[in-house]
């Protein structure tokens, strides 16, 4: 039995896999969490088998929506595959935020669904990728100028995100944040 802390890269709740790691034999078991590309998640497997899944939230929280058992009581190593995207999750997401950070509460309001699924196609196209810091920033441009949306917001927005500064290496190497309070796990970052 082996944990493994990774991303998810999934869409339109299809295409499910978990980056870095080979993809348990039954990882369709996972759909019905409605996953979204660019979600840190822990996965327990056993045999090639997914038996246990968490979630983790904004507040390093772990929520366990796939298993009859809390596995992680009993294992002593979670291998952190995260690492290997960690530079370009940071960079899309500091994009993104400087994307959406120009918008008013009622333009968030009214594009709320317009914008989620703009950022889960934005994390499911580039956090597997070997693109630089510019080269992810033009597409997400290109895709701002695909949007269905007032075209003064999406002036703004393609502004926001050509002057989106790149992060230092220490905000492209932040990890992701799990509280294993509790848990006698080690995490392994063996991967860089």
């Amino acid at each position: 039995m082996k944990a493994y802390l990774t991303f998810v890269r999934q869409k339109n709740n299809q295409d499910l896999s978990f980056l870095g790691i080979k993809n348990p034999e039954n990882i369709g078991d996972a759909l019905p969490f409605k996953l979204i590309s660019g979600q840190p998640i822990i996965s327990i497997l056993k045999e090639d088998k997914l038996i246990a899944l968490y979630l983790i939230d904004r507040d390093s929280e772990l929520f366990q929506v796939l298993g009859d058992e809390d596995f992680l009581f009993m294992l002593k190593n979670l291998e952190d595959y995260s690492n290997i995207n960690l530079p370009k999750y940071n960079s899309i997401k500091q994009i993104l935020l400087d994307c959406f950070s120009c918008l008013s509460i009622n333009e968030l309001e009214a594009y709320d669904k317009v914008m989620k699924s703009f950022e889960d196609k934005i994390f499911y196209e580039l956090l597997h990728t070997d693109l630089n810091f510019n080269r992810i920033q033009n597409h997400i441009i290109r895709e701002i100028k695909k949007l269905s949306i007032n075209l003064i917001v999406l002036e703004r927005m393609v502004n926001c995100c050509k002057n989106s500064k790149q992060i230092t290496l220490k905000q492209m190497k932040k990890k992701v944040d799990v509280n294993l309070s509790g848990y006698g796990i080690y995490i392994n970052t063996f991967i860089s």
